[in-house]
């Protein structure tokens, strides 16, 4: 679909300005015979059913002292993803909400990191089915560049404090070989970001200096001198809220996630509560700051499958989390 400004009359400048006067957009239904003020036009072609008239795309109109703005853009998912709708919906909301348009034509479009900016995350997944939604936690954070290891052994095969400045860990792996564990730990020992979601407090069951002095927590899955088993429920409703002022929830309100609690973790005595819940069926502190204190190591209980994975206040604690033990927040 060809699109054509038009940036006559006095509020096309303020949404459309400094656009170009004709691009190219993903295929969308036109609006035809709509009376207001067109910013934008395309051609609804007859071979398509259409009028051979340039229908408008973008319309802006006054309602009593209200400012209305209409976008025909947007049809489906594809159409979403395009510059050209993300800098006209962003700036015709803003110019809605404010009648000012302060946002750039670039707008919501994907940027690529500067170099030395960004910090370097390492993902690593492994020993424990996932959804793909998980991906969608990473998708154009801004702050961090991500990398992906299919396992522990891939990821800890070699010394990683050179290419790495953060590791967020989805895995959920029981053994980790000499060398790999000599790499980890002189992660953790490096001054070095970790970021522990989920079931990866299981990792490690008989590497005591690993859950009980750097994570500060276990998932015990089998009972033994001195720790119980733990216990889990899937599908459960959880009320979370902040138990403390902290960079990583200082924008993270009360959430209400769809998740599996977990009940029975054993917790150090010096970790510090960043999140809390008054599920019966969970732990109370269900996100911590571990005491380990080389490194800033992170642990968030939430984040089991994709109703947390792609809930907007959860995917922003993941990034804040990231960029904390980053030492960018």
């Amino acid at each position: 679909m060809r699109l054509s400004s038009n940036c006559s009359g006095e509020r096309a400048p303020k949404i459309t300005e400094v656009m170009p006067g004709r691009w190219m957009h993903h295929a969308s239904a036109t609006c035809e015979g709509v009376a207001a003020s067109s910013l934008a036009t395309a051609l609804s072609a007859v071979e398509r059913g259409g009028t051979g008239n340039a229908e408008p795309m973008l319309v802006v109109t006054d309602f009593g002292k209200g400012r209305c703005f209409y976008t025909a853009l947007g049809h489906e998912t594809p159409a979403m993803w395009e510059p050209g709708f993300r800098a006209t919906f962003l700036r015709g909301v803003e110019w809605a909400a404010t009648g000012k348009v302060t946002l750039p034509i670039d707008a919501g479009w994907p940027k690529p990191p500067v170099a030395g900016q960004s910090l370097r995350a390492l993902v690593v997944t492994g020993g424990h089915e996932y959804d793909p939604d998980f991906y969608t936690i990473f998708q154009d954070q801004p702050g961090f560049t991500w990398r992906h290891a299919l396992s522990n052994r891939d990821a800890f095969r070699n010394d990683l404090r050179g290419s790495v400045d953060v590791l967020v860990l989805y895995d959920m792996s029981q053994d980790l070989d000499d060398a790999g564990r000599a790499h980890l730990q002189a992660f953790a020992e490096g001054g070095k970001g970790i970021v522990v979601l989920h079931h990866a407090i299981a990792n490690y069951p008989n590497w005591e200096w690993w859950w009980k002095e750097v994570v500060g927590g276990r998932y015990v899955l089998k009972a033994e001198a001195g720790y119980p088993a733990s216990d889990y429920k899937h599908d459960q409703w959880m009320e979370i809220v902040p138990a403390q002022a902290h960079p990583i929830v200082r924008d993270i309100g009360p959430m209400r996630l769809l998740d599996e609690t977990y009940q029975g973790l054993w917790q150090a005595a010096g970790i510090h509560p960043l999140l809390r819940t008054t599920h019966p069926a969970s732990n109370p502190v269900v996100g911590w700051i571990s005491p380990w204190p080389l490194s800033r190591v992170v642990y968030l209980q939430p984040g089991h499958d994709r109703f947390s994975q792609r809930h907007p206040a959860f995917q922003r604690l993941v990034r804040n989390a990231v960029l904390w033990a980053g030492g960018k927040i």
